[in-house]
Protein backbone atom coordinates (compact mmCIF):
# COMPACT_ATOMS: atom_id res chain seq x y z
CA UNK A 1 0.00 0.00 0.00
CA UNK A 2 1.20 3.18 -0.71
CA UNK A 3 -1.54 5.68 0.94
CA UNK A 4 -4.98 5.34 3.17
CA UNK A 5 -8.06 7.58 2.97
CA UNK A 6 -10.73 7.25 6.07
CA UNK A 7 -13.75 8.61 5.17
CA UNK A 8 -16.34 10.45 8.17
CA UNK A 9 -19.43 11.38 7.89
CA UNK A 10 -20.86 14.44 8.44
CA UNK A 11 -24.34 16.23 8.09
CA UNK A 12 -22.75 19.77 7.75
CA UNK A 13 -19.88 20.02 5.39
CA UNK A 14 -19.41 23.71 6.19
CA UNK A 15 -19.25 23.21 10.06
CA UNK A 16 -17.00 20.20 9.58
CA UNK A 17 -14.66 21.72 7.86
CA UNK A 18 -14.38 24.34 10.15
CA UNK A 19 -14.24 22.08 13.14
CA UNK A 20 -11.59 19.39 11.49
CA UNK A 21 -9.61 22.07 10.97
CA UNK A 22 -9.44 23.27 14.20
CA UNK A 23 -8.63 19.62 15.56
CA UNK A 24 -5.91 18.90 12.85
CA UNK A 25 -4.18 21.93 12.45
CA UNK A 26 -2.37 23.34 9.10
CA UNK A 27 -2.33 20.33 7.06
CA UNK A 28 -2.51 20.04 3.06
CA UNK A 29 -6.63 20.08 1.86
CA UNK A 30 -8.18 19.64 -1.37
CA UNK A 31 -12.06 19.17 -2.37
CA UNK A 32 -12.24 16.40 -4.82
CA UNK A 33 -15.69 16.56 -5.33
CA UNK A 34 -18.46 17.92 -4.16
CA UNK A 35 -19.62 16.91 -0.56
CA UNK A 36 -16.42 15.57 -0.04
CA UNK A 37 -13.38 17.17 1.70
CA UNK A 38 -10.01 16.21 2.68
CA UNK A 39 -7.21 16.81 4.92
CA UNK A 40 -3.34 15.01 4.38
CA UNK A 41 -2.98 13.98 7.77
CA UNK A 42 0.23 13.09 7.21
CA UNK A 43 2.41 11.69 3.70
CA UNK A 44 -0.24 8.88 1.99
CA UNK A 45 -2.58 9.16 5.04
CA UNK A 46 -6.13 10.92 4.37
CA UNK A 47 -8.89 11.99 6.55
CA UNK A 48 -11.68 12.25 4.09
CA UNK A 49 -15.48 14.12 4.85
CA UNK A 50 -18.89 12.95 3.40
CA UNK A 51 -21.54 14.86 3.75
CA UNK A 52 -24.22 12.42 1.94
CA UNK A 53 -27.62 11.60 3.21
CA UNK A 54 -27.08 7.67 2.84
CA UNK A 55 -24.51 8.27 5.67
CA UNK A 56 -25.42 8.28 9.17
CA UNK A 57 -23.37 11.23 10.59
CA UNK A 58 -22.33 10.10 13.69
CA UNK A 59 -20.91 6.57 12.72
CA UNK A 60 -17.31 7.21 12.24
CA UNK A 61 -14.51 6.46 14.85
CA UNK A 62 -10.89 7.56 14.37
CA UNK A 63 -7.77 7.18 16.94
CA UNK A 64 -5.25 9.92 16.53
CA UNK A 65 -1.75 9.11 18.12
CA UNK A 66 0.40 12.06 19.80
CA UNK A 67 3.96 12.03 20.87
CA UNK A 68 2.56 14.03 23.69
CA UNK A 69 -1.23 13.69 24.88
CA UNK A 70 -1.29 17.23 27.69
CA UNK A 71 0.25 18.66 25.16
CA UNK A 72 -2.52 18.38 21.81
CA UNK A 73 -5.39 18.17 25.00
CA UNK A 74 -4.02 21.65 25.95
CA UNK A 75 -4.10 22.92 22.34
CA UNK A 76 -7.51 21.42 21.78
CA UNK A 77 -8.38 23.17 24.57
CA UNK A 78 -7.30 26.35 23.84
CA UNK A 79 -9.52 26.20 20.41
CA UNK A 80 -12.21 25.58 22.23
CA UNK A 81 -12.82 21.71 21.44
CA UNK A 82 -13.21 19.39 24.80
CA UNK A 83 -11.26 16.27 25.68
CA UNK A 84 -12.17 13.49 28.05
CA UNK A 85 -9.95 12.86 31.37
CA UNK A 86 -6.82 11.10 29.83
CA UNK A 87 -6.87 7.21 31.22
CA UNK A 88 -4.12 5.30 30.92
CA UNK A 89 -3.45 0.93 30.70
CA UNK A 90 -0.27 1.09 32.53
CA UNK A 91 2.74 -0.13 30.05
CA UNK A 92 0.89 0.04 27.29
CA UNK A 93 -1.12 3.32 26.44
CA UNK A 94 -2.42 6.64 27.28
CA UNK A 95 -5.56 8.03 25.90
CA UNK A 96 -8.72 10.49 26.31
CA UNK A 97 -12.19 10.43 24.22
CA UNK A 98 -14.26 13.67 22.71
CA UNK A 99 -17.04 13.83 19.61
CA UNK A 100 -16.89 15.74 16.84
CA UNK A 101 -19.92 17.89 16.49
CA UNK A 102 -21.95 14.64 14.48
CA UNK A 103 -21.01 12.36 17.00
CA UNK A 104 -18.42 10.50 15.43
CA UNK A 105 -15.82 8.93 18.36
CA UNK A 106 -12.60 10.37 18.43
CA UNK A 107 -10.08 9.77 20.83
CA UNK A 108 -5.99 11.14 21.12
CA UNK A 109 -3.63 8.05 22.36
CA UNK A 110 -0.38 8.14 23.29
CA UNK A 111 2.21 4.61 23.26
CA UNK A 112 4.07 4.20 26.31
Amino acid sequence: MTSITIGVPVSDMAKAKTWYIILLGATKTIQPVPNVFEFEISKGFWLQLIEDPALKAGDGTLRFGVKDIEAEKSRLAIAGISVGKIQEVPGVIRLCRFTDPFGNKLSLYQEI
